[in-house]
């Protein structure tokens, strides 16, 4: 009997415990999810920037210009152009070992894992589910998990992958 592989959708539905229909597996939920993640970075670094001047905490320049570097992949349909858009994304979208931590740009990189890690075949990849809870995490503060945190976290996954089915069907 030969094993079904997986797809990234399928794999996150899995998750997430959403209900799963082989055809929502397609590269456009994949983007459009993904799209639905950086738009809740974009309205992070919003908010940031909009209370900065309270909190002392700037928003640096690389944050927006690497939002604009993972829309650019965003913008590729074809499998092995989002795969190589991804990849050299990754090289522009990184966090360095040494000094402060930019977690806009974590989150960023995690989107286009999503992505890149997404689109290989076999697909193995957690990493839309991984980025999500990652964002989540950072918008919620969430650093202490009780017996809700897990529901929550699903939730609000789910939440953000029914509206990316309804993007993808827009488009």
């Amino acid at each position: 009997m030969k094993h079904k592989e997986q797809g990234p959708i399928e794999i996150l539905c899995e998750e997430i415990d959403a209900t799963f229909t082989k055809n929502m597996e397609s590269i456009s939920i994949l983007i459009a999810f993904t799209s639905v993640l950086v738009s809740e970075i974009e309205g992070m670094v919003r908010s940031a920037k909009t209370i900065a001047h309270l909190t002392g905490e700037e928003v640096l320049d690389e944050t927006e210009e690497t939002i604009d570097i993972v829309k650019s992949v965003l913008i590729h349909s074809d499998r092995e152009e989002l795969i190589e858009a991804a990849s050299k994304a990754h090289l522009n979208v990184t966090v360095p070992d040494e000094g402060p931590c930019n977690h806009y740009i974590d989150m960023l990189s995690s989107c286009v894992s999503a992505i890149r890690f997404g689109l290989e075949q076999p697909c193995r990849s957690r990493h839309a589910a991984d980025a999500a809870d990652h964002i989540w995490k950072r918008k919620y503060g969430i650093s202490l998990f009780d017996r809700h945190t897990s529901t929550w976290r699903k939730q609000w996954t789910r939440d953000k992958f029914y509206e990316a089915l309804g993007v993808a069907a827009e488009a």
